[in-house]
């Protein structure tokens, strides 16, 4: 640790020295004050980020109207931001490995703007996509020890796993029957039925993967019953929610497991026997839904929307009809696209890209997408032989994640959403992570929790040419 180190600013709390790695054992054994005592001794901006998240994903000014009086996600991170600007202990390095690719995409996005059919939309969802970049940024400045992604991952755990008992509950009061109207979330991001359905894909990959990486250091059986429970959850409210592009999420997430996980026959045997159970569960309803697939109203509907998609994108293959522009663009020269009684979005991530931001914004995309896959088979690599397996597992889940947002997506216009912008926030902080693991002299971040090594042989260098964009 550099002892010449300026102090943080004003107002923060010091970072705590580099602690030996084995340190963590009492967290992962979730000893609440060994939680707590490092809790307290991290920075404050550190404190406003994970402030952030819960506001972002709980939304508890959503349930709690009364609390619904201040801008409390946008403060929260605009302060993280300010303050790790001007923290001495942090550095602010661009140089993370999907900063290119997502900056490129986010610039494609900005100059649609002058050019949009109608700059005014586009100017109503802009700060939404400024929020994605300092998410990303704040990730990969500040959430770059291990103890500080245990607990933002922690953080979003615990906010979808709120999502699937709530789901769970319901489903369990209706029998595991089939509603109509299927689930809902509370306000804000997956308030929807579909978008609820996403986040419970990942959060599925997620529960997984901390379920087998840390239930070696549960004592107690009643937490490794809980923590069982969580995939098993989110799966059944996935059922309860009926939509079919869940399903897709979960057959891509299969597939990615098949090719991304060793002993693919064991493996194959597992997906297809899960598969099985889980057809067996849903509820008569939701298979019929299959069977009309391609042939009732919501999917000739959604078939209409991608034939016109591809027709404006043709008309427009540079740079689209502008960010944010195809509710505008479609009501005032397709009205022949009323259907169902009313103007929707596209139902489809692809479709969306490429009529809002052309060919530049469907190249920078996908190599953002590209990207967060490259990055985290590496961190699988790197992170080999780490203890405990939580890390190696959790750089898989979130490509597994990754799959099942693809899935669903296809049918969702859900590009502006928070799936895509958290995975890639996650991706570059565990890439920095496994990094320093596989490089133990590798100088760190001033205030890390994983110092060098102290006589301990040197790993071998990180190869620096690779796929991954940087």
């Amino acid at each position: 640790m550099n002892n010449n180190a300026t102090s943080s600013a004003r107002g923060m709390r010091q970072t705590p020295s580099a602690e030996p790695d084995d340190s963590l054992e009492d967290v992962y054994r979730l000893r609440p004050g060994a939680i707590w005592r490092r809790l307290k001794a991290e920075p404050l901006y550190f404190w406003l980020f994970c402030g952030y998240l819960f506001f972002e994903y709980v939304r508890p000014q959503g349930i709690f109207p009364i609390i619904d009086f201040f801008p409390w996600a946008r403060t929260l991170i605009l302060g993280a931001f300010l303050l790790v600007l001007f923290a001495a202990r942090e550095s602010k390095s661009l140089s993370g490995p999907l900063t290119v690719p997502l900056l490129a995409f986010m610039g494609v996005v900005f100059a649609s703007i002058p050019f949009a059919f109608d700059p005014a939309w586009s100017l109503r969802e802009v700060n939404t996509m400024i929020n994605w970049i300092l998410v990303y940024l704040l990730f990969l400045w500040i959430v770059n020890t291990k103890f500080r992604f245990y607990i933002a991952m922690a953080i979003l755990f615990l906010a979808s796993l709120k999502l699937a008992q709530h789901g769970f509950r319901v489903s369990l009061g209706r029998g595991f029957g089939y509603a109509s109207w299927g689930l809902r979330g509370p306000p804000g991001w997956f308030a929807n039925a579909a978008d609820l359905g996403v986040q419970m894909a990942i959060f599925t990959a997620w529960a997984v993967a901390i379920y087998l990486g840390l239930r070696k250091y549960w004592d107690y059986r009643i937490i490794r019953w809980l923590f069982a429970l969580a995939p098993i959850a989110g799966v059944i409210t996935a059922i309860g929610i009926g939509q079919r592009n869940t399903a897709v999420a979960f057959v891509a997430m299969g597939l990615a497991v098949l090719l991304l996980m060793r002993n693919r026959i064991r493996n194959l045997i597992i997906v297809a026997l899960a598969g099985a159970a889980l057809f067996m569960i849903a509820p008569e309803e939701y298979k019929a839904r299959f069977d009309t697939a391609g042939t009732d109203g919501t999917s000739e509907s959604r078939l209409t929307y991608w034939q016109y998609g591809m027709r404006i994108y043709a008309d427009h293959p540079v740079i689209g009809v502008g960010f944010y522009n195809w509710m505008p663009y479609t009501v005032r020269n397709y009205p022949e696209m009323f259907v169902l009684g009313r103007f929707e979005v596209a139902h489809s991530v692809p479709i969306t890209v490429a009529v809002e931001t052309g060919t530049l914004g469907l190249i920078t995309y996908y190599w953002l997408v590209l990207a967060i896959f490259l990055t985290n088979l590496r961190s699988a690599r790197l992170l080999k032989s780490v203890d405990p397996p939580f890390w190696r597992y959790m750089a898989i889940a979130l490509n597994v994640g990754l799959a099942g947002f693809l899935g669903a997506g296809m049918f969702l216009s859900i590009m502006i959403y928070p799936y895509l912008w958290f995975q890639a926030g996650l991706t570059a902080a565990l890439y920095t992570i496994a990094v320093r693991e596989h490089e133990p002299n590798r100088s760190e971040p001033f205030g890390g929790s994983a110092g060098p090594q102290q006589g301990a042989a040197a790993a071998p260098k990180v190869r620096r040419r690779s796929f991954v964009a940087r």
